[in-house]
């Protein structure tokens, strides 16, 4: 029996984090939910990791491909539009990337909080000595990060073009996932970066279709219920992304399923 295969290429909100079960990510509860509605069988494939950039997914897809999958799509955070492509080196350096099991859990609790909380209590302390209305200088102006992300945002956007291109050439439909920062929905939300726009704009040059969270839950009421954090999903998210991308794919591609 053929399966309905949708392949989902995104970062540690699409992985899902060590918070959430691989039961309760949005792939799979998307495979269970669209599978109800679909006459074929569904196979929800996740590609993912904590920390991936766009260059990160454009790099996989080379290497490994599409899996045969009907559709594609690319899970792209706010922050993946100016974040540089991740590499290894936090590897075995990182609390959350270690190379091998600990010795003891207190030993893991140390070293992952110990170093946050004593930084945390410097921090406090020499707050406390300087006075709290001492003004602080920045060490890099706004210009140099303003430039900094326009060279970071168009790097991306190559990386992003290269990445259509080659699912368009294998003749897979695809669509972009893309998940705002909590500070930015909500009635009470924030106005989103100027990279949102540029982005969306090139999406819509380039006729790729966007389930765009922004714009649905910029004025929706609890809206930031849905995060465990900044930016990631808590269980009651991953429910709510799985229920509006199976809804998508029901209106924007019904050919899937037959």
């Amino acid at each position: 029996m053929r399966f309905a295969r949708v392949l989902f290429l995104g970062d540690s909100v699409t992985w899902g984090g060590e918070r959430i079960d691989q039961a309760d990510t949005y792939p799979e509860l998307f495979e269970e939910r669209y599978g109800k509605w679909c006459s074929r069988p569904v196979e929800a494939l996740n590609a993912s990791a904590g920390s991936w950039g766009i260059g990160n997914l454009r790099a996989y897809a080379e290497r490994f491909g599409f899996f045969g999958s009907d559709l594609v799509v690319l899970q792209i955070g706010e922050r993946d539009l100016t974040q540089p492509m991740s590499d290894s080196t936090g590897i075995g350096s990182l609390c959350t990337s270690p190379r091998s099991a600990p010795v003891l859990a207190v030993q893991e609790a140390f070293k992952c909080f110990g170093p946050r909380l004593l930084n945390r209590l410097k921090k406090w302390m020499s707050w406390n000595e300087a006075g709290q209305n001492q003004e602080k200088t920045p060490s890099t102006s706004t210009e140099a990060v303003d430039e900094q992300e326009k060279r970071q945002f168009e790097k991306n956007m190559e990386h992003l073009q290269a990445l259509i291109t080659d699912i368009r050439a294998s003749e897979k439909p695809i669509a972009v996932l893309y998940n705002p920062l909590r500070e930015h929905v909500g009635p009470n939300g924030g106005e989103p970066p100027p990279w949102y726009g540029k982005f969306r704009s090139r999406l819509d040059r380039q006729n790729v279709p966007m389930i765009d969270l922004q714009s649905m839950w910029k004025n929706k009421e609890g809206a930031n219920k849905y995060y465990r954090d900044y930016i990631h999903p808590n269980q009651r998210g991953n429910v709510a992304l799985a229920k509006v991308i199976s809804r998508f794919f029901r209106d924007e591609y019904p050919q899937i399923c037959r």
